[in-house]
């Protein structure tokens, strides 16, 4: 069935057929990645660096090679850090649609993690760490300018600031991965503790933002205790200063339980 759904995708120019195909090869790829052979992923591997795709298609493409990497049948694809899919991740990481960049990053923690559990190589790893900082920077980036305009909008119309949405797209993700690829490297671990302890006291996010980089913190903090001594003074600070508000506020209330 991958075989024939494979056949569809590179044959098929109507973009709604490859998005449905492409959807289908998604369900098979967390459903049965066992029928999935190292030619199907190639295949698909080209087929999402081809240039001609809309954003969708490519964000849609990423996801079913990041479900296939999460699942037992990677072991059977022959990986090293000039493999066409790690040139994948390379090309759209970087990508300007964010909904792209997070796919690639997803995938790009998938592929590295795997390699170093089982080839023990952590460059792949340090690598995929620098462009989860990167993309974490450009999503905080964009939510600071999506902020500004919104303010804007809202006093020229008056709406109240509801309309500000409280966590940047893509946020998470980074934050995810970011922590996920930490735990494979010590100097990554420090690395990221000091970005987002920047990040938590800069002011540069809302709360609900806050408390899913006090949520990272936490984690770091759970596998490597003293990974945050050396920042325990602009936390607590931080915390400090959102204390005595927390208990009217949902979103403080969980970045003081973080």
């Amino acid at each position: 069935q991958v075989d024939l759904l494979m056949g569809y995708l590179e044959s098929e120019a109507r973009l709604h057929v490859r998005q449905a195909v492409l959807g289908e090869l998604g369900y098979l790829a967390e459903e049965a990645p066992h029928a999935w052979s190292p030619e199907n992923v190639e295949t698909l591997v080209e087929f999402t660096r081809a240039s001609r795709h809309n954003a969708a298609t490519t964000t849609t493409a990423l996801a079913v090679l990041s479900s296939l990497t999460a699942a037992p049948a990677l072991p059977r694809i022959s990986l090293t850090p000039e493999s066409a899919i790690v040139e994948l991740c390379r090309e759209c990481v970087y990508d300007s649609n964010i909904s792209v960049a997070c796919k690639a990053l997803q995938l790009f923690t998938n592929v590295a993690i795997y390699m170093h559990e089982e080839q023990q190589t952590s460059i792949v790893c340090e690598e995929a760490h620098n462009a989860a900082l990167s993309l974490l920077q450009s999503v905080v980036s964009t939510a600071q300018n999506d902020e500004s305009f919104s303010v804007s909008s809202t006093l020229r119309t008056e709406q109240n600031s509801h309309t500000i949405p409280t966590i940047p797209v893509g946020l998470r993700t980074c934050l995810v991965c970011a922590d996920l690829l930490a735990k494979t490297n010590p100097n990554i671990m420090t690395d990221l503790a000091v970005t987002l302890t920047d990040l938590l006291c800069d002011n540069s996010l809302s709360t609900g933002g806050c408390a899913l980089v006090a949520e990272a913190l936490a984690s770091l903090g759970g596998s490597q205790a003293d990974v945050l001594t050396s920042h325990l003074a602009p936390i607590i600070e931080f915390i400090t200063k959102h204390a005595k508000q927390a208990p009217f506020d949902e979103d403080k209330t969980k970045l003081m339980v973080s």
